[in-house]
């Protein structure tokens, strides 16, 4: 699924990386959101369908992180 958050993301790579590449969207108030929301569940659009498959893609590439970085740190 696609993921929301708010503005404050910037600090972290992985939000960064995945408004890069679609999977997830930053809001900064419900002006923002709700029109997002609606596009999302048109199913003429098949966003929702779209957005879920490169959120599934993008975790899919990045799984198994942590045990590189506690391979690393436990060497």
């Amino acid at each position: 699924m696609p993921i929301f958050f708010g503005p404050n993301y910037k600090k972290f790579r992985e939000a960064v990386d995945m408004v890069k590449s679609g999977a997830a969207f930053p809001i900064n108030n419900k002006q923002e959101l709700f029109p997002l929301l609606n596009e999302m569940f048109d199913e003429s659009q098949n966003t929702l369908s779209k957005t879920s498959s490169v959120a599934k893609a993008f975790v899919r590439e990045h799984c198994g992180a942590t045990d590189i970085v506690m391979k690393e740190i436990f060497k």
